[in-house]
């Protein structure tokens, strides 16, 4: 076996990539497959039109093959609603939005035969100083959940406390 000589590269260049804070939920029984996946938002989704732009496209992929998808949006110095705007991607028709909050939790359960026909979804808003809301963490092709993230949330401070 002999080592490939590499021809020079055309291009090099320092690529930006956004935070990523998200957990994805995948099925053992399945081999696997992702069933569903909650996403933190965080500063720098919020940052420029183009990161938004990006994480609302990811969001969407998710959505179209079935996903369950759970929004978290704790980031209060930067003004962007991804619900409202998933909302607007995903409908010709004018949909009830969310207020105008800075942060807020949003489920979103897509459903259908062969293909997505309908999404279910649950959109509270997170106020600063309240307990988070837990929603509902549906699981592609099976159950939904409750998703306790205040429970989830006091846990671990009472962890690090230790």
């Amino acid at each position: 076996t002999q080592l490939a000589t590499l021809p020079a590269p055309v291009l090099t260049y320092d690529p930006e990539f956004p935070d990523e804070f998200e957990v994805r939920i995948q099925s053992i029984r399945d081999g696997m497959k992702l069933v569903a996946v909650i996403e933190f938002i965080s500063p720098s989704n919020k940052d420029r039109e183009e990161a938004r732009q990006k994480f609302l496209s990811k969001c969407v992929g998710f959505l179209q093959i079935g996903i369950g998808l759970v929004l978290v949006d704790t980031i209060t110095n930067r003004h962007a609603n991804f619900h409202n705007e998933l909302l607007g991607l995903t409908s010709r028709r004018r949909l009830t939005r969310l207020a105008d909050t800075p942060t807020y939790v949003a489920s979103y359960r897509p459903y259908g035969f062969g293909s997505v026909e309908s999404l279910d979804v649950w959109p509270y808003p997170a106020v600063v100083g309240q307990p988070i809301p837990a929603v509902p963490m549906p699981l592609r092709n099976g159950p939904e959940l409750m998703l306790d993230l205040e429970s989830t949330y006091m846990q671990s401070l009472a962890d690090q406390n230790l």
